[in-house]
């Protein structure tokens, strides 16, 4: 289906399908959702636990001390010669009128805390309802710093901003390893130019989730969600060796005033995949990975290529932002996973599910077992509960 023809079956659906709250509601956006195993992070090295990969929650406490840092909590991993360490640490952000900044540091460091590299941080947009920031060591500047050879590597998050510097944060954390790359074929040379999705059918109706381990995982298709002003909606997509994660996202209705959609695509990592095509505005929104998916792609110097490296579970990240709060907004969403899958490489990452799987009616779907391979889905990510070493 071409996607032109998408548009206009989208349009249709949205014009139909959904029934649209009183005007004179008003709801209100929920913040996001955290899902993970409870964790007790170390307010210092010394006391961080060491966990191995899989998704956790925690919390970064308040301070009611005026100019006082943010909190900084720690924790542990175990690695192996060769293996390399994947974080992303995710959380809402605190409500306040003034609209100030907040935001993630999250650092790789030694066990004596020196840094293995730079690090990243993360602010949120003035109207955003999370932010999430992501950090993996590139294998030679790892080495350099002392955290590519097998042993412990320390993670610290530290809140920054602001904003609801006196509230609690609820946090989650995303741990996974990568291990020695073995076969660094299937690379692409170029980005591409941005395809749309070419699947059509009956559209089903979909409950985008408040976070990304409450995001149903999407079979090719179209659905039909709605939102309000502020509200962000997650959802996933099972993508394989050799294809591109692509979408198209229309509001069913004219946006007013300030009234914008943003659409933000997410690799298995969670690590942010710059789009090909159209990724916020008030029309129909259609981008796409710039390439197929394939191993070879994380050594690409080209920031658009770089993250499209590992099959399995991405996600597509719609806000409706805005000043003005109305009835909620209907929204039609097509996602599809463009290419044909190709023989899975030997380049594998481990850790647990990223999503649970809750197709829509009437839809093929996966089911992504808590432990074991991805296999049902025909794809090369293996996901594999990761028993911590002994010491």
């Amino acid at each position: 289906m071409s996607t032109r023809r998408a548009l206009a079956v989208l349009l249709a659906v949205l014009g139909l399908g959904l029934t649209a709250a009183p005007a004179n509601a008003q709801p209100t956006a929920p913040g996001y959702q955290v899902t993970g195993q409870p964790v007790d992070l170390g307010a210092t090295i010394p006391t961080a636990p060491a966990i191995g990969p899989g998704r956790y929650t925690s919390t970064l406490p308040g301070s009611t001390a005026q100019g006082a840092p943010g909190a900084t909590a720690y924790l542990r991993v175990d690695l192996a010669d060769g293996e390399r360490l994947h974080v992303a640490a995710t959380t809402g952000v605190p409500a306040d009128p003034d609209r100030g900044q907040s935001g993630l540091d999250l650092q790789l460091l030694t066990p004596s805390g020196d840094r293995c590299q730079g690090g990243a941080s993360a602010t949120a947009d003035s109207d955003a309802t999370a932010v999430t920031v992501t950090v993996a060591p590139d294998a030679a500047s790892a080495a350099k710093q002392g955290c590519g050879a097998a042993g412990e590597v320390v993670v610290s998050v530290q809140r920054t901003g602001s904003r609801g510097t006196s509230t609690d944060l609820p946090l989650e954390l995303l741990v996974r390893v990568q291990p020695p790359t073995v076969d660094q074929g299937l690379a692409a040379a170029n980005a591409g130019d941005p395809v749309g999705p070419v699947v059509g059918g009956t559209v089903a109706d979909v409950t985008g989730g408040a976070g990304f381990g409450a995001a149903p995982v999407l079979a090719p298709g179209v659905y039909a969600d709605q939102l309000v002003v502020g509200q962000t909606r997650y959802y996933a997509l099972a993508v394989d060796w050799g294809q591109r994660p692509a979408y198209l996202v229309q509001a069913g209705r004219a946006l007013t005033g300030s009234q914008r959609l943003t659409v933000e695509l997410r690799n298995p990592v969670l690590q942010a995949v710059p789009v090909q095509g159209s990724d916020r505005g008030t029309g129909a929104l259609t981008g796409s990975g710039a390439v197929a998916v394939a191993p070879g792609n994380q050594a690409q110097g080209d920031s658009r290529i770089s993250p499209l490296y590992t099959a399995g579970t991405y996600f597509l990240v719609v806000t409706l932002h805005g000043d003005e709060s109305t009835a909620p907004v209907p929204l039609g969403v097509q996602v599809d996973a463009v290419g044909t899958a190709v023989a899975a490489p030997a380049v594998r990452v481990s850790g647990p599910p990223l999503a649970h799987a809750v197709p829509a009616a009437g839809r093929p779907g996966w089911t992504w077992p808590v432990v074991g391979v991805l296999a049902v889905a025909g794809l090369g990510l293996v996901v594999l509960s990761r028993r911590r070493r002994e010491r």
